[in-house]
């Protein structure tokens, strides 16, 4: 009964994550809608990001990504589907990605844009994060 448990709220996590994101409640700015679940005596937190991330809105950034990690949390996923970093932003989420590393946390990127990925690519950081591309990718990080 307890993997049943399990294997629904890691379900309904996923399924929240892919949920789509035409809700009038979204702001055409920056956004974050952080979400968390607990996952067999683990903690995953997801945040969800919209719009230009950039100069205007970096300190929002940078708060949204430190609102995430709490003391036993051990995986972040931060979904940027429909997003885009300027340089700026993506440095604080480089140095957010070393301070997780640094606590022995997992960081995850699900669906970046093509704009993220191409920024990354151009900073040669393509290997340094981790990414999730579908539901199954999304489930089988939350069971590990």
């Amino acid at each position: 009964m307890k993997d049943f448990v399990s294997s629904y709220l890691l379900g309904d996590l996923a399924r929240t994550l892919l949920a789509d994101l035409n809700d009038p409640a979204w702001s055409p700015r920056f956004s974050c809608r952080p979400l968390s679940g607990r996952t067999a005596d683990r903690d995953t937190a997801v945040g969800r990001f919209r719009g230009d991330i950039g100069l205007p809105n970096l300190a929002e950034f940078k708060e949204a990504l430190d609102e995430l990690v709490v003391d036993n949390l051990v995986k972040v996923i931060l979904d940027f589907k429909d997003a885009t970093l300027s340089r700026s932003a993506m440095g604080a989420l480089v140095a957010f990605a070393a301070t997780m590393h640094g606590r022995n946390k997992r960081l995850y990127l699900y669906r970046p844009s093509q704009q993220i990925r191409a920024r990354l690519k151009e900073l040669q950081l393509t290997s340094f994060f981790s990414y999730l591309e579908t539901e199954d990718d999304i489930i089988a990080t939350l069971v590990v």
